[in-house]
């Protein structure tokens, strides 16, 4: 009782603007965060949900947030990293392409 006669209106109040991440200038580009998946990048994919799935040289497929945060890491799939990869619509699976000739999902 005391909040609805003493407390704010009930107007809705626009939501703070989370605070702008710093950026860092690097080669004419702006870098909002750096994380270290492991050995060299052989091919990206980008969800629709902006989800990144960064395959490495050594086989290896690492799933990066919007954050930068590693959500997971795969098991070495191939001795070396796939030529190419891709989402599905719903970003539930990753097609990985390799020399092989296989496509693993």
């Amino acid at each position: 009782m005391c909040r609805a006669l003493v407390g704010s209106s009930t107007a809705a109040e626009a939501p703070a603007a989370a605070p702008r991440r710093p950026v860092l200038q690097k080669g004419g580009l702006d870098v909002s965060w750096c994380t270290n998946v492991g050995s060299g990048i052989a091919c990206v994919a980008q969800a629709p949900s902006s989800l990144l799935a960064v395959a490495t040289d050594d086989g290896v497929i690492v799933f990066v947030d919007n954050d930068g945060g590693i959500t997971a890491r795969s098991q070495p799939l191939a001795e070396e990293g796939p030529n190419a990869m891709a989402f599905a619509a719903d970003a539930s699976w990753l097609v990985a392409c390799f020399d092989d000739g296989y496509a693993r999902v």
